[in-house]
């Protein structure tokens, strides 16, 4: 089997179990019982798909085209979306807002300043958005971190002891919340790069050889999580950083050997080849569903874990079929919406008939 093949499947099934974890985090969250559910997969995630960041994380393009590069596919989907669902919103705000109790006080000046500032808050249209510039501002700081420390190892170790005391130092004293998400960037940074040196390293070949290694990992990791609070990483409220970065590191090492142990798998494959699409529309049914739906929403409160967890696992099947749907349709007109460089289907057309 090619190699890079191997790698390429892993690393979207991996993908796949991050978002899928992203949207049954957001269903079962006004869930009464499935708080400890909640709690787990909140505390690794966000992590997950940081440290696959990392890991796919490459320096070989030149700043100018890293930069625009990186721009077209994550802000511009971004800056389109946040836009676009203000509609959605502004209509129908004060009704969800007051179905599930949550504040939707609305301010067109205040939210289009919101959006372009980018500090992970404000963003009631979407909250789970807020990634897209925490995601840029991550590469784009660690292409010059990287660019400056590639050439020794033991610079790349000085690196990422730097970045652990950045992180802790600005988690503890950084009061401001600064734009573009940096703030994310310098205090959950070390995960992204911790994920990058585990490629570059190739420490895969030596943990994975090993279960027993992964095992303990993967109970380390349950530990941390469950001594910590539960944790929200658009706030920025982790509880003690340590215990979070460890269970976030831990758990995400453990998900990514289950991809490679998995190896192929044509369905989770394609579902982490689109976490773009899935990330800006799942929240959009999600919402249906806790917001009013008659008994389904009553049952998610009044009844028991098993019942609750069962339809927050539905709402979320759905939810990922919504939106691979929905990124079906934008892909035909407008691609890079939903980070793609393709052709829409009118210059594919135009490609064909001059070809015939």
């Amino acid at each position: 089997m090619n190699k890079e093949n191997t790698r390429l499947s892993f690393i979207d099934i991996a993908k796949a179990f991050a978002i899928i974890f992203i949207v049954l985090g957001h269903s079962v969250a006004y869930s009464e019982h499935c708080s400890n559910v909640f709690k787990f997969v909140y505390s690794f995630h966000v992590y997950l798909f940081f440290f696959l960041s990392g890991y796919t994380f490459s320096t070989n393009k030149k700043i100018k085209e890293f930069i625009k590069t990186k721009f077209k596919r994550i802000m511009i989907p971004y800056y389109f979306w946040a836009l676009a669902f203000l509609i959605p919103y502004a209509l129908l705000g004060k009704f969800v807002g007051s179905t599930l109790d949550k504040a939707t006080a609305f301010n067109l000046k205040d939210t289009i300043f919101n959006i372009i500032y980018a500090s992970g808050d404000g963003l009631q249209q979407n909250r789970p958005l807020w990634f897209l510039p925490a995601l840029f501002s991550m590469v784009c700081i660690y292409y010059l971190l990287v660019k400056l420390t590639s050439k020794k190892k033991s610079h790349s170790i000085i690196l990422l002891g730097i970045t652990l005391i950045t992180s802790f130092v600005c988690y503890n004293h950084l009061s401001i919340m600064l734009p573009m998400c940096i703030n994310h960037v310098l205090i959950i940074g070390p995960v992204f790069y911790i994920g990058y040196l585990f490629n570059k390293f190739n420490l895969k070949e030596y943990i994975f050889k090993h279960f027993y290694y992964v095992l303990i990992l993967a109970v380390l990791g349950c530990i941390c999580t469950f001594l910590n609070i539960t944790i929200s990483y658009r706030a920025l409220t982790l509880g003690s950083l340590a215990l979070s970065l460890l269970a976030g590191l831990f758990l995400s090492i453990t998900c990514v050997y289950i991809s490679y142990k998995l190896d192929k798998n044509k369905l989770l494959e394609y579902i982490g080849k689109n976490t773009m699409g899935i990330l800006i529309f799942h929240k959009l049914l999600i919402v249906l569903f806790q917001a009013k739906l008659g008994i389904i929403s009553t049952l998610m409160k009044n009844s028991n874990i098993f019942i609750e967890l069962l339809i927050c696992v539905l709402v979320s099947i759905l939810a990922i079929a919504f939106s691979i749907l929905a990124t079906k349709i934008v892909k035909l007109f407008f691609p890079m919406l939903v980070g793609e460089n393709g052709k829409n289907i009118f210059m594919r057309k135009e490609i064909e008939h001059t070809n015939n």
